[in-house]
């Protein structure tokens, strides 16, 4: 899960949605990955990239909203996600902790 909320996909859009930015480019295919919007696909500005906020600002969704209990399970298993990395990043600080101890 990335930190600003979304992903890029520069692969073939393998789904009915197509769409042009206001700057007469293809739109780039993100994944919303936020507690409001998660695994909804929307189309931005092809200038975001390189650009940023300096690009058209265009926006658009690709996928309906999710049904409400879906949305839940999805955020629900993300959050387990997250916690579980947390976990293993926690684990691996000990494990490299407790190998400076023995070899001292």
């Amino acid at each position: 899960m990335e930190s600003n909320g979304y992903s890029h996909s520069t692969g073939s859009r393998l789904n009915r949605c197509h769409a042009c930015c206001e700057c007469d480019l293809d739109a780039l295919l993100a994944t919303a990955w936020t507690n409001n919007n998660a695994i909804i696909r929307f189309f931005g500005c092809g200038n975001y990239k390189d650009l940023g906020r300096q690009g058209c600002n265009f926006f658009e969704w690709c996928d309906p909203p999710l049904n409400p209990c879906v949305k839940k399970i999805i955020v629900g298993l993300m959050r387990k996600l997250e916690e579980s990395k947390n976990i293993e990043n926690e684990l691996r600080k000990k494990h490299i902790e407790l190998k400076k101890k023995e070899n001292s």
